[in-house]
């Protein structure tokens, strides 16, 4: 079970920084190229949860495909076009769905935000509640210079590593890595095979 100090701090600072940052609240950029990376596998997906889901794009893009999708997030946003049952407000340290319930689990731009010491356990709850699949994409830097950081939160990417060293660590909890594209120097997206 997760510590509430811990949930609290996240939907705290996540709040506030959609709050402060309309660009941000606005932007799914993990999305199209999610997408696209979901379309170059297997076509029996059935189900998908994205975790860190933000306004709710991919979650609506997915279900547009007839796949059964839904999205976790520390916040609740406007989340235009998207019928709110779908989505779940809770914290990728303590996943409220049972093991192996989706085929494929989407965690983009979201595992760089934890804490060094929360790492270790948001995989591994994003491995036990994935079947077949984990789509990550990795924050490689900091946020653009336009994001403006909530009051007393020093830095939002809490975890700094460098492309490889996100790989590495991802292997760490027994997926294999299926496909890698770097879109630019902060964008990349990568999929991985479950191995259980």
């Amino acid at each position: 079970m997760t510590d509430p100090h811990e949930t609290d701090y996240y939907e705290q600072t996540y709040t506030q920084l959609y709050a402060l940052n309309e660009k941000v609240r606005r932007a799914c950029l993990h999305a199209l190229p999610a997408l696209a990376m979901i379309d170059t596998i297997d076509p029996a997906i059935e189900s998908a949860l994205d975790v860190g889901c933000g306004n709710g794009l991919l979650v609506w893009s997915l279900r547009e495909r007839g796949i059964e999708a839904l999205g976790l997030d520390v916040t609740t946003p406007e989340r235009p076009r998207c019928d709110p049952a779908w989505f779940t407000k809770g914290n990728m340290l303590d996943l409220p769905w049972p093991d192996s319930e989706f085929d494929v689990v989407s965690c983009c731009d979201t595992i760089e935000h934890l804490k060094p010491d929360h790492l270790d356990r948001g995989y591994r709850e994003l491995v036990r509640v994935a079947k077949r699949w984990v789509l990550m994409s990795y924050g490689i830097g900091r946020p653009p210079k336009f994001v403006v950081r909530p009051p007393g939160v020093e830095r939002l990417h809490e975890t700094l590593l460098p492309f490889e060293g996100w790989l590495r660590k991802t292997e760490e909890f027994g997926l294999r890595l299926a496909r890698a594209r770097v879109l630019n120097t902060t964008l990349n997206m990568t999929l991985w095979e479950v191995r259980k």
